[in-house]
């Protein structure tokens, strides 16, 4: 088929405008369902407010309780003259709750300043990266500074979860405490739901990501260069270009294999090599698809030559790599599977090619051989498998849905369009792996938008708990304040806090392991491309595309989908920074004055007054926050909505995928979406927060 002028420049077109935005965009769109700064703020007028519920339960008749301390005694509620008495440790509890604020208010801030040189880093390592000279002499020291950045923001979000920390250790043994002192039958269940909360959000410091299968992966890319280069038909620039931009690609998606996002949003096995491994070897399966023609037509013999041979020769050596890389899991056992079919079928093709080379008189088998039905049979259900583990993979949190690139240095577009013109099966493949590419980006898009719109119905959900929340501590500081109803005041308080330390602990997970990327980059990625740089050794050659070009584009990939991470995790802050000064802190120096009219004996209406007002205060800060959080929505939308119409454009205008091949994409991308979306269902339904309101008056 003949393509026309604007299909050759969908094919043949380079990135180099707006490129970063659109890497990063597509990533963190990724991202923002499960990362969204509402969820860190929404809480926290909430807990404000709980504490000053706290703080009124002081003056009530049952803070008077002094408690019996266990046979191994209390690790964390205070004592006074030996006697531990619950007006101290409410005293205490709200203490150590302002200390929570006002460190996040501190550490936010140093967070936003440093998030923000660390976006002016960026942009001096996207200018030198593609500058010989510049990165020569600057890359090292710019992802230095990426590496002390990280390492600030991790010292930050530590700091904040140290605090939080401290306030839900004696909170939660206060309430067990008030349990001891005053049972009832639901006591028991609701310290096991508090405990099991608070198992979630506990983080061990010393715990390292681990980059080996990164790092293997890495190596699996680089050889599979080298073995690509060796023999490389010439006239294929078109196709080394395809080539290089899935090795590429399959490191973005090992790496983000390696950041540690839920693993309840992730589908099953989602770490598994097969995933990196089928991205970088899918170009090889388009170049031998084009032997068969349609389903049961057999295959094309006057044009398999060249794209067999290549294909046969990669996929063999994919096979050997992967056989030492496979898991015993399930995406790895499918792709092992696959790769021995394949192989079988690859070097049966190339088998005949060479007998008929060798034999005038020699005739390949036609479509009715039952060898060749089965050839085609067992090519297209495998590749329909390879189509939906990289549809999958390409819908992963963190992923670009339409693919890496490769330096536009390289390469003559003229050549290339004559190329893809050119009625070969390599330019067929181009075509395929063009169409195959879309239709992959365009339901990972939409499943991105779906998602993050059915986040967005939760996130209101949400909002109505913590008003359903604030309604009940209104209704409880206006009680006699038994002991149950200071048990059900410090429940809420536990559950609100315990919110916001759910994101700040995914700020230290982050951190932490940013971290361990931005040096893993540095050293695997940064260091060779400068050493080469340095020696003036291009390497090996896919077409026209180096080694070096090779370790360029996986040097932008990599800090671009980094800038993108740090920018999720950075609108915590950058938020908190501008919402905190009129929302938040007003409500912090409530809470300081309704302190300092607490104590029992002092005036019970002064008291009464400011916990009014903080519970009002607390009402309008959450509607301030929804607002600002329903003003940024549509624009996250909108942004979404154009890069998925941008692809079904170019989609509409290219050559349609089989309807096979169109299911199998269509399943890859919903696995990850029903994973992604039943994680941030399953993350709410099973808050304390959503479980306190549950019991009704047992809370």
């Amino acid at each position: 088929m003949a393509l026309n002028q604007r299909q050759v420049e969908i094919l043949t077109k380079r990135e180099d405008f707006d490129v970063v935005n659109r890497l990063s965009g597509e990533s963190k769109g990724c991202l923002s369902s499960n990362y969204r700064w509402e969820n860190v703020l929404m809480p926290a007028p909430v807990a404000l407010n709980a504490l000053g519920a706290c703080v009124v339960a002081i003056g009530s008749k049952k803070a008077d309780t002094t408690f019996t301390p266990p046979q191994k005694g209390f690790l964390y509620l205070c004592d006074s003259a030996g006697r531990f008495k619950l007006e101290n440790n409410l005293s205490k509890c709200v203490d150590l709750g302002r200390f929570v604020f006002l460190e996040t208010e501190k550490q936010m801030g140093r967070m936003h300043m440093v998030s923000e040189k660390f976006y002016g880093t960026f942009h001096n390592i996207f200018e030198t990266v593609s500058n010989p000279q510049g990165a020569r002499m600057l890359l090292r020291r710019e992802m230095e500074s990426w590496n002390y950045a990280s390492l600030d923001c991790l010292d930050s979000s530590k700091e904040i979860d140290g605090k939080f920390k401290d306030w839900m250790n004696h909170a939660c043994e206060l309430h067990r405490a008030c349990v001891e002192a005053e049972p009832t039958s639901e006591d028991q269940q609701v310290l096991k739901d508090i405990e099991l909360a608070v198992a979630v959000t506990s983080i061990d410091y010393k715990q390292q990501i681990a980059t080996t299968q990164w790092e293997k992966s890495l190596e699996a890319a680089t050889e599979a260069f080298k073995r690509a280069s060796d023999g490389f038909p010439k006239d294929w620039d078109i196709v080394g270009r395809q080539v290089v931009e899935k090795l590429a690609d399959s490191l973005t998606t090992a790496m983000n294999q390696t950041m540690p996002t839920p693993t309840a949003s992730k589908p099953k096995d989602a770490g598994d090599p097969a995933y990196n491994q089928v991205v970088r070897d899918l170009i090889y399966w388009e170049l031998l698809s084009t032997a068969f023609i349609g389903t049961n037509d057999g295959i094309a013999w006057d044009k398999a030559g060249q794209a067999a041979t290549f294909a046969a020769k990669m996929l063999a050596h994919s096979q050997k790599a992967f056989g030492s890389l496979a898991s015993g899991s399930e995406p790895s056992q499918q792709y092992k599977s696959a790769l021995d079919s394949v192989c079988r079928i690859a070097n049966g093709i190339v088998d005949e090619l060479e007998q008929a080379s060798k034999s005038m008189g020699y005739t390949a088998p036609n479509k009715d051989s039952e060898t060749v039905r089965s050839w085609q049979r067992d090519f297209l259900g495998n590749y329909a498998t390879v189509v939906t583990l990289n549809a999958t993979a390409k819908s992963f949190l963190g992923s670009t849905a339409n693919g890496s690139i490769v330096p536009s240095q390289r390469g003559n577009p003229d050549t290339e369009m004559a190329q893809v013109q050119a009625k070969t099966a390599q330019a067929q493949a181009v075509v395929e792996s063009a169409t195959t590419r879309l239709h992959t980006a365009s339901e990972a898009l939409a499943a991105t938008r779906e998602t993050y719109q059915n986040s967005t119905g939760i996130l209101v959900e949400q909002q109505e708990k913590l008003n359903q929340v604030n309604a009940k501590l209104e209704r409880l500081k206006n009680s006699s304040l038994e002991m149950h109803a200071i048990k059900a005041i410090l429940v809420q308080a536990i559950a609100t806090m315990l919110k916001i330390k759910t994101e700040i602990v995914n700020l230290v997970r982050f951190f932490n392991a940013i971290s361990v990327v931005v040096r893993f980059v540095a050293e695997k990625y940064v260091n060779p491309y400068v050493d080469n740089i340095k020696a003036g050794n291009d390497g090996d050659r896919i077409g026209p595309y180096s080694m070096l070009d090779f370790q360029r584009s996986s040097v932008f990939n990599s800090t671009t989908i980094i800038r993108s991470y740090f920018s999720t995790f950075g609108d915590y802050a950058s938020m908190w920074a501008r919402i905190s000064p009129m929302s938040l802190f007003p409500m912090l120096r409530l809470v300081d004055e309704l302190s300092s009219f607490g104590g029992r004996g002092e005036d019970s209406r002064m008291t009464s007054r400011k916990a009014n007002e903080l519970q009002e205060f607390s009402k309008r800060a959450i509607d301030e926050i929804l607002r600002r959080a329903k003003d940024g929505q549509p624009k996250t939308v909108r942004n979404m909505e154009t890069r998925l119409s941008e692809t079904n454009e170019k989609k509409q205008i290219l050559p349609s995928v089989s309807p096979e091949i169109a299911k199998a994409i269509a399943f890859g991308a919903e696995n990850s979406k029903r994973a992604a979306q039943q994680g941030i269902r399953t993350e709410a339904d099973q808050s304390l927060l959503t479980k306190s309101l549950a019991r009704g008056n047992g809370f």
